[in-house]
């Protein structure tokens, strides 16, 4: 059961890391490196403002968690991911 749920999260995190790239790659190659315009774009609609101020707190509260906890237990290397298989 344990090695059926490991490929299953590897497989979830694999499309997590390669379906933002397959839509931001066509923006950049349109836009060029242009971090105004896509800031701006991030905040253009309603619906895209949800979105994204939902993701960067949640990201922002995550990087708190790391550091917070990390120090807590004298971990080092805070910023580099472990993958760790039980």
């Amino acid at each position: 059961m344990r090695r059926g749920l490991l490929r299953l999260y590897l497989a979830l995190a694999a499309i997590g890391a390669i379906f933002p790239w397959i839509l931001f790659l066509p923006w950049v190659a349109e836009h060029r490196f242009a971090p105004e315009l896509f800031v701006a774009q991030l905040f253009a609609t309603p619906p895209a403002a949800i979105f994204s101020s939902d993701v960067l707190y949640a990201a922002a509260i995550f990087i708190l968690f790391v550091f917070v906890e990390g120090r807590r237990l004298g971990m080092r290397h805070l910023w580099l991911p472990r993958l760790q298989c039980w």
